[in-house]
């Protein structure tokens, strides 16, 4: 499954008040219905000046409390956890213990409890085959395989030969699996086909945890020392661009809804305020006008995701390019 096929979307600041044809197509582009339609579950509301066009989409609050309506014990220094939405389970890895708890959701208990390697700490749940991959710190760099179907390990995979594999994502579209090798510096990327290492790349120093981008097919790992996150594009598995972000970034997670990647940053004391970083992960990086032009057009806007153009100094994209001042940025 690769990148989302390309789109254009045009903002033009100087139609005037008959802009309301285009709400639709900017901000929901390609879905195949009616304005309003597409446009009755959410209320977006349009400003229109000479230099600033702005889309924005307010959403109902939740009606739903927030409050936890259980506790379930598990083992030692729970580290980890993914949801397996076939099962209806959870799986938790547990650092002390070097098990697996398996939590059903319908009753919030353990149901059963697996032993792995050494130190598990990244999980994530594959739902092509139905098995949990679960990267093992200190056995050497190896992964568990666990089937959902008995709740036992099947295979136990090596992931790096510099051992200490951390972090984990499954891609969907490409049935592989993502893991981050901390001491080597390394992603080795695994077939659920074959339980093989069929690629390894380097990326940044200290990679952390993994999340995968299935509307562009790509991988974003967290790479502590460096202060960035390395993009691999899962087509190629090579790493296609570098990111700049916060100190010491270590959890990263995709937001599918807005088509941005969440990257927690620890920082290094005494300066460990923790922040987030947001990026943009636009299918492309393209516009087409001049500094100071009224008119621009983008490509590679995935279909579906709302757009928010504005006049700023600099067009800079989650790529790290960026192109002269007075070009609108891409938010």
């Amino acid at each position: 499954m690769g990148p989302a096929p390309k789109q254009v979307l045009k903002v033009d600041s100087d139609r005037g008040e008959n802009e309301g044809e285009g709400l639709s197509e900017l901000a929901c582009p390609n879905l195949g219905m009616s304005r309003e339609h597409s446009l009755g579950s959410a209320v977006v509301a349009l400003l229109l000046a000479s230099s600033l066009v702005i889309v924005s989409v307010p959403l109902e609050p939740s009606a739903h409390a927030q409050t936890a309506v259980a506790t379930v014990n598990v083992g030692g220094v729970p580290e980890g956890v993914a949801y397996d939405s076939l099962k209806g389970e959870i799986f938790v890895v547990n650092l002390d213990s070097n098990t697996v708890s398996v939590i059903s959701d319908a009753t919030n208990a353990v149901v059963a409890t697996v032993s792995v390697g050494s130190d598990p700490s990244g999980v994530a749940y594959d739902s092509g085959k139905g098995e949990v991959f679960v990267a093992n710190y200190l056995n050497n760099g190896t992964v568990s395989v666990i089937s959902d179907t008995t709740n036992t390990v099947v295979a136990t995979l090596k992931a790096s030969a510099g051992g200490a594999s951390f972090g984990i994502a499954y891609d969907s579209g490409k049935g592989e699996l993502f893991v981050s090798n901390e001491i080597a510096d390394t992603i080795s990327v695994i077939s659920d086909k074959t339980d093989t290492v069929v690629a390894t790349m380097p990326v940044g120093i200290t990679p952390a945890e993994v999340a995968y981008d299935p509307s562009n097919g790509e991988v974003f790992v967290a790479n502590g020392i460096n202060d960035t996150v390395s993009v691999i594009s899962d087509a190629t598995n090579t790493v296609v661009a570098t990111v700049s972000v916060g100190s010491f970034p270590f959890g990263v997670a995709y937001d599918s809804f807005r088509g941005e990647v969440f990257v927690t940053n620890e920082g290094v004391p005494p300066n460990s305020n923790g922040t987030v970083s947001v990026i943009a992960d636009l299918t492309a990086i393209a516009a087409s006008g001049s500094p100071g032009a009224s008119s621009w057009t983008y490509a590679g806007a995935a279909a579906g995701v709302a757009v928010i153009v504005a006049v700023a100094a600099y067009y800079t994209t989650s790529r790290g390019r960026s192109k002269p001042s007075a070009t609108p940025a891409l938010w």
